[in-house]
Parts: C-alpha cells; sequence; structure tokens
C-alpha cells in the first residue's frame, strides 16, 4: 500500500476519530468545571469579557485565516502528487504572507487595546483589568496565527491524533496556570489572559515540533518564496476572507452587541452558555473532521463519485451523533443549567435551547465546505455568508433591543440555518451535479431524531425529579443507549448496518494501533 493510501485508508480515519472522541470528552469534563469556577472567582460581569475577548480576535482573524485556510488544500495536493519541491514553495509562500498580514493587523489589535475602555461597557475601576485581558488574548491570537503555518502538517498527513497531544497539553497548561495564578494571588482576568498566551506558546511549540517530524522535506527556506504561489492562494484566499467575514459576523457579534445592549451580568451569564455551542463545535469536527484530508484527496484523484460517498457518510454520521447531545441539552436545559452554573442560569433554559436546537443541522457543514474548497468553488458560498452575516447583525442588534437575551439567541438561529442548513447543502449539490435536494433530505431524519430526544428528556423531567449532575448523566446515559438501539436499526440501511461492524472491528483495530504507538511514545 502506497504513502497516500497509508494516509488516508481507514485504520488512520479510526485512529483519528478515536483520539478526536477522547479529546472532546476530556474538554467537556474540563470545561463542566472551569466555566462555573470562572464565573465564581471573578464574577459574571467581568467573565463576559473571557468570550468578548475572544470574539475580537475573530475579526483579526480574518485577514490572515483566509490566506492559510487554503494552504492545506495545496500542501496536500502536491504532496499527493509527489512534487515535494512545490510543496516546499507553496510552505514558504504561505508562512512568508502570513507574516506579512500578521504585521499589518498589529496596529488593529493595538487599538482594540487602548480603545477598550472608550468601545465597550466596562465595569467602573475594571478598565484596567480588561485591557491587560485583551493584551493576553490578542497576543496568543497572533501566535496561533503563526502556529497555523506549521499545523498543516498534521492536516497534510492527516494525524488529527497527534494534533489532539498538543491540544490537550496546551488546553492543561493553561488552566493550570490560572488555577495556580488564582490560589497565589487574587483572582483577576488578567490571569486568564496570560493563561491563554501559555496554551498558544504550548501549541505552537508542539506543531512545530510534529511539523519537524511529519514533513522533514519541507525546509524554512525565505528564498523559496515565490510569488506565483501567492497568486492562486488569493485567489481563493480572497472569496475565502469575505466568507471568513460573514462567519465572524454569524458567530462573533452576539457578545459585541450584549455588551452594549444588556446589563454586563446577563451579557456575562450569556457569555457562560457560549461554552455550550462551542463544545457541540467542537465535537461536530471531532467527528466530521477528519474526513477533510479524504475528500481533498479524492479530488486530487479526480474521484468525484468517491468524494459524494465520503459527504453523504460523513452528513449521516455528524448529524445522527450530534442530534443525541443536542437533544439531551434541550429537554435537560433547566434542571442542568441550574446544577451546572447555578439557580439563577434556569430562567436562561429557553435562550440556551434556542442557542443549541438549530445546531442539529447547522454543524454539517463539514463536508460541503470540504468540496467548495477541493472544487475551488467559494465565490457564491462567500457572497451568501457576507450578506447574511450582515443581516445577522442587524437583526441582532433589533432584536435584543426588542426581546432582550434571547432576542440574540433568535437571530443567530434564523440566520445561521438559512445559509448551513438550507444554501450550503443545495450549492454543494448543483457544485456535484445532483438535484437540488440530495444532500437536503438527508437533514430531515437528523431533525426528527433531535427532536425525538429532547421531547423525551423533557417528559423525564417531569416524571423523575434531578437533583444531581449525577442523575443528569444517569438519564443521559439510559436515552443514549436507547438511541443508538434506534439508530442501529431504524436509521440505518441494511447495508450500512453491515458496514457498521466491518469498520467497528477496523475501528478497534484502529485503536489498539493508536494505543500502541502512544505507548511507545511515551515509552521513549
Amino acid at each position: 500500500m502506497d504513502e497516500s493510501n497509508r494516509d488516508f485508508g481507514l485504520s488512520r480515519t479510526a485512529n483519528n476519530i478515536i483520539s478526536n472522541i477522547i479529546l472532546f470528552a476530556a474538554d467537556i469534563l474540563v470545561s463542566l468545571w472551569y466555566t462555573p469556577y470562572l464565573v465564581r472567582k471573578v464574577g459574571s460581569e467581568l467573565f463576559g469579557f473571557v468570550p468578548l475577548a475572544n470574539s475580537l480576535t475573530g475579526f483579526l482573524g480574518i485577514i490572515t485565516y483566509s490566506l492559510n485556510i487554503s494552504t492545506g488544500r495545496y500542501i496536500t495536493i502536491e504532496l499527493e502528487k509527489g512534487q515535494e519541491e512545490g510543496a516546499n514553495q507553496v510552505f514558504n509562500s504561505t508562512l512568508v504572507g502570513t507574516m506579512l498580514l500578521v504585521s499589518a493587523t498589529l496596529p488593529i489589535g493595538g487599538a482594540l487595546i487602548l480603545l477598550a475602555p472608550h468601545l465597550f461597557s466596562i465595569p467602573p475601576g475594571a478598565e484596567r483589568e480588561v485591557q491587560y485581558l485583551f493584551i493576553g488574548v490578542i497576543a496568543a491570537f497572533y501566535l496561533s496565527m503563526l502556529r497555523i503555518n506549521f499545523s498543516v502538517a498534521t492536516f497534510a498527513r492527516n494525524r488529527f491524533d497527534l494534533r489532539n497531544i498538543v491540544t490537550f497539553v496546551a488546553r492543561l497548561g493553561q488552566i493550570a496556570l490560572i488555577v495556580f495564578l488564582f490560589n497565589w494571588d487574587r483572582p483577576t482576568i488578567v490571569y486568564v489572559g496570560l493563561g491563554a498566551l501559555l496554551a498558544a506558546a504550548l501549541g505552537f511549540i508542539g506543531d512545530y515540533a510534529l511539523w519537524k517530524r511529519l514533513l522533514p522535506a519541507l525546509k524554512i527556506k525565505l528564498n523559496s518564496f515565490r510569488k506565483k504561489f501567492l497568486e492562486p492562494f488569493f485567489h481563493t484566499g480572497s472569496w475565502t476572507f469575505v466568507y471568513q467575514i460573514g462567519f465572524i459576523l454569524f458567530l462573533n457579534t452576539d457578545m459585541l452587541v450584549a455588551n452594549r445592549t444588556l446589563d454586563l451580568s446577563v451579557a456575562g451569564m450569556y457569555g457562560a452558555l457560549l461554552v455550550i455551542p462551542k463544545n457541540l463545535r467542537v465535537m461536530s469536527i471531532a467527528i466530521g473532521g477528519v474526513w477533510g484530508p479524504s475528500i481533498l484527496s479524492k479530488y486530487s484523484q479526480s474521484d468525484y463519485r468517491g468524494m459524494d460517498s465520503i459527504a453523504e457518510l460523513s452528513i449521516k454520521v455528524i448529524g445522527l451523533a450530534m442530534a443525541l447531545p443536542i437533544g439531551l441539552l434541550a429537554g435537560l436545559a433547566r434542571p442542568f443549567l441550574g446544577l451546572w452554573l447555578g439557580p439563577d442560569f434556569t430562567s436562561m433554559n429557553w435562550v440556551l435551547i434556542l442557542m443549541i436546537v438549530h445546531l442539529a443541522v447547522n454543524l454539517i457543514i463539514g463536508p460541503f465546505f470540504n468540496i467548495q474548497v477541493s472544487l475551488n468553488k467559494l465565490k457564491m458560498p462567500a457572497l451568501v455568508a457576507f450578506s447574511l452575516g450582515l443581516a445577522n447583525l442587524f437583526l441582532t442588534i433589533v432584536l435584543a433591543r426588542l426581546f432582550g437575551v434571547i432576542g440574540i439567541a433568535i437571530s443567530g438561529a434564523l440566520t445561521q440555518t438559512l445559509y448551513y442548513a438550507i444554501f450550503s447543502p443545495i450549492y454543494t449539490a448543483k457544485l456535484m451535479n445532483f438535484v437540488w435536494w440530495r444532500y437536503l433530505i438527508r437533514l430531515l431524519p437528523i431533525l426528527a431524531a433531535t427532536f425525538g430526544v429532547a421531547v423525551l428528556a423533557y417528559a423525564i423531567t417531569l416524571l423523575i425529579p434531578l437533583t444531581s449532575l449525577v442523575h443528569i448523566f444517569a438519564v443521559g446515559l439510559v436515552i443514549s443507549g436507547a438511541y443508538a438501539l434506534v439508530v442501529y436499526r431504524l436509521g440505518l440501511t441494511k447495508s450500512e448496518r453491515k458496514a457498521v461492524k466491518t469498520y467497528g472491528l477496523k475501528l478497534y483495530a484502529g485503536s489498539a494501533d493508536f494505543h500502541w504507538r502512544l505507548f511507545r511514545q511515551k515509552d521513549r
């Protein structure tokens, strides 16, 4: 079997899925403790500036991300064709381009830090504290942008398992530093900024080491820079830039609007809830992100039928997998929030439901976007995303003033559904020369599954008092078992059930191989 098949075969995909699931489960457990820990320590008013700072870096990222998102595409294609010299020139050209773009955004980052007291509603006396938080988070962002150039190695070689190890170590280092500083001194969001900077530094070091190991043929040689290699990047990247603006307007404006229109304590409570959709997005990437390199590999071989097969499989796997936690969280929202964040948060249950229920179909963007990137057809998606992103910003402001925090959740649900669950599957089907509803109808069973789980979970809350997180976990475990049986019998076709059995054996073999290699690495 050649290198390409080894890199993109089922065994490697199994390793990636297993490591993604392990990372996601670990991150969920950490978040269940870490978020209420921060809220208790710094208060909901100041906690709201943590997701706000992260939102600001999202706006800076539209410039650098638009270039880097195309890097994985071109390097993977060059390596699949055996063109190491071309891959080297692509890498160095992108590295130079990224450094130039990061340099260009430095004044913007500095202006955000200096003008923060004038741009945002900040509790009196906390202005300097918020500015120091912004310094740490924005510095971490710039380091992460440079890191992307080296993380392309784990993408090109389909080694998400190794990337996940780096991510988890960085996350643990971040939280350990914050907890230490909180115990050493008084709790302050300044230390949250320091933790973000440490996590970015650890991630950069880890990705650089993996780049040296996985792509030894690639060297940092600035004289390998070729202007001609930036031209296709900026052709792809220019529309990715527009697409990314729309993406940012979808996901990164709610905290800005909340800060300006809501009471700071309510804005902070809304910011705490954002951890849940964020983790759901991480989960969808953990399940579906592993197919991105495989779709690119099929494209490099002009295997469009293979691209479609991977897309259909990932839609079903991502959708049915995400329907379970989203349905559970929607049905158990009120007791879960009260037990997790405190009694004051139970009134936010409908806000949480509106924030997450639409994600059942809106998180299945991966296969559609990967096909669009592979075919280099981003113009129309970019324009539509940008237009709906602007509409989302306008609608969020209007509904927040009319209905408060629940208006922000309604706006996001409406505009994201229009793009991710309606436009994107229809447009991708047309790109692949299929009937327009080919991928769209595959979302209907996912909606039904989500609704069924939510109704069942809510019915249980009416029958049984849930007074601890252990009770929540137990209910979730029971429903999950029943859900797995129903999905296996009714959600999968006979051929798919047969494939699941075969895949399960290979997944087990992949798990054994993954843990054996992990043991050997530790032993060394």
